[in-house]
């Protein structure tokens, strides 16, 4: 039975050029082409910076790696290291099409073939299930910055209702999961939302039409037609919010608190659980903001802060964790540093953390998000 192994585009050239490279037996994966082995072969290919990439990197079918070449074990062979010799090799296997081209010139000159990408299917189920798993750990890792929730201590039930925000968000339109009404919606319709209330969203009239427009959307009415004294409340408050620029921190003014607790009143199955109002106004804002713009990182922090109450801290886990879905493992990670800027041994103690960024690969500064 042969076996299958990713080599990195480098390891891929080295092999064709010199006829051998050093491998560690762990990375290659035999058995039978089933589910459970491209978890298998797909969890041992190299770690992306963004996930789902595989232009730099291609899948190898062998017969077997050698122990010695001429009586020369590789360096590392006590160590589980082996060699793997092109004469070996009975295929090479780009993960999608598109990929093909990337290997074809240096495939010419080494006078290799590449074949067709017959894993790309499993390589999409399986990047997607891992990109859900990432999303879900940006949210949570975020939610344990701010101090939210219970660290690392998740029971599998818990995990399982993050995970299914997680793959929500990512893919709005995902079948097959029984979500409640209100996560579904929401997840689904927030551009449709910011759409209605983008005139409001560089003002702090957005807590008002925020909230409303999302009543009327699940209601498919105008429901301030039909409630003349919230009408009038609403106006009132819009047109005082809408001289204001936006500033999360409105989110916790003593009116906006009291229109808040006015719309839950009257429709309790709009707001359920931690899905406050304000939640609402913000996550439409910055959701849409952090797919198509930037944000300061001092707005996130503060948005947070701003609904989460010393009482009840649900909302305000719940939108850091969503918010932490959005902006992916890089910027999480440099909201994480820039609020724990000493937990971190190896950074340097004189540099200003507020522009500390994320991967050193990107390094720009933390002005934006």
């Amino acid at each position: 039975m042969n076996s299958f192994t990713c080599l990195t585009a480098s390891e891929w050239r080295n092999l064709c050029s010199m006829g051998r490279i050093r491998i560690h037996e762990s990375r290659a994966a035999s058995g039978q082409l089933n589910p459970d082995f491209f978890d298998v072969l797909f969890a041992l290919a190299p770690d992306r910076f963004a996930l789902g990439d595989t232009s730099d990197f291609l899948v190898v079918e062998f017969i077997q790696l050698q122990q010695k070449i001429d009586g020369h074990h590789p360096p590392g062979f006590n160590q589980g290291v082996f060699w793997l010799l092109l004469d070996q090799v009975v295929q090479f296997f780009p993960i999608k099409s598109d990929d093909a081209w990337t290997f074809e010139g240096d495939a010419d000159k080494a006078r290799v073939a590449i074949s067709a990408a017959v894993f790309e299917p499993q390589w999409v189920e399986w990047s997607k299930n891992q990109m859900v798993n990432q999303a879900c750990m940006n949210g949570l890792s975020l939610c344990r910055s701010f101090g939210l929730g219970n660290g690392t201590s998740i029971d599998e039930s818990e995990l399982s209702h993050w995970r299914g925000l997680a793959l929500r968000s990512c893919y709005p339109s995902a079948p097959g999961l029984g979500f409640e009404d209100i996560q579904e919606l929401l997840l689904k319709s927030t551009e449709c939302l910011f759409d209605l209330v983008r005139e409001d969203s560089a003002n702090g009239s957005i807590f008002i039409s925020g909230p409303i427009e999302w009543i009327n959307l699940r209601s498919n009415t105008n429901f301030l037609e039909n409630d003349l004294d919230l009408a009038e409340q609403a106006q009132g408050l819009h047109e005082k919010y809408w001289s204001h620029a936006f500033d999360p921190c409105l989110a916790d003014s003593e009116d906006i608190t009291l229109f808040s607790s006015s719309l839950k009143g009257k429709f309790p199955n709009m707001f359920p659980g931690p899905w406050s109002p304000e939640l609402i106004a913000l996550y439409v804002r910055y959701s849409h903001l952090i797919k198509f713009g930037s944000v300061p990182p001092e707005e996130i922090i503060a948005a947070v802060n701003a609904i989460r109450k010393p009482d009840d801290q649900s909302s305000a886990q719940l939108l850091a964790f969503l918010i932490g879905v959005s902006l992916g493992a890089n910027k999480v990670h440099a909201l994480d540093r820039l609020l724990h800027p000493l937990s971190f041994k190896v950074a340097m103690s004189n540099v200003d953390t507020a522009q500390v960024s994320g991967p050193i690969s990107t390094v720009n500064s933390l002005q934006t998000l």
